[in-house]
């Protein structure tokens, strides 16, 4: 019976502590929004101070534009391509934005998942996009990581939910953020 009280008043504290704030959850919501800034040379960048790699705010073929009414991404026309697209092509695509830039690896593109949020499954500091249909979040987003098993699927993130997933092949339509080991 003393066991079953102790136990009780423990409970009581860790939700009240809960309800307070001091649960791991408050930190690791709040680490998330810490982790990531935006580049003071770029808007158009997101800075991640943990692994030290340089985001793209907007997918791709967008910029992000300040002087946009309201501010936000914006089509770039010179870019090649339209919002989805196959691997071969997004192999490419991201040297529009400059040299330095590149398709993430899937351990680099499962770093930016928000596990605390969903559809989009991405912190709010990225423009998450627009499905090509123009309606909803985009899915799944290309990673540079062939699946080992069979290098014809490529591993791609569903930021939508928040998890990886190797593609049925390279010959699929999906998404692309770019990323950089360079600030710009």
């Amino acid at each position: 019976m003393n066991q079953i009280i102790r136990f009780s008043s423990l409970v009581r504290v860790a939700t009240i502590l809960c309800m307070l704030g001091f649960s791991g959850i408050g930190k690791e919501v709040s680490a998330q929004t810490a982790r990531f800034s935006v580049n003071t040379n770029s808007a158009s960048v997101i800075n991640d101070n943990v692994t030290k790699l340089y985001w793209q705010r907007c997918i791709y073929p967008y910029s992000y534009s300040t002087t946009a009414s309201p501010a936000g991404c914006q089509k770039n026309s010179s870019f090649l391509g339209g919002v989805g697209m196959k691997w071969t092509n997004a192999k490419t695509y991201c040297s529009q934005y400059g040299t330095s830039w590149r398709i993430p690896t899937i351990q680099e593109l499962k770093s930016i998942i928000d596990r605390s949020a969903y559809a989009p499954a991405l912190n709010g500091i990225f423009d998450p996009g627009q499905a090509s249909s123009g309606n909803g979040v985009p899915d799944f987003f290309w990673s540079s990581t062939p699946y080992a098993q069979n290098t014809g699927n490529i591993w791609t993130v569903n930021f939508y939910y928040g998890y990886s997933f190797y593609t049925a092949g390279a010959n699929n339509t999906y998404y692309l953020r770019c990323v950089s080991e360079t600030s710009p």
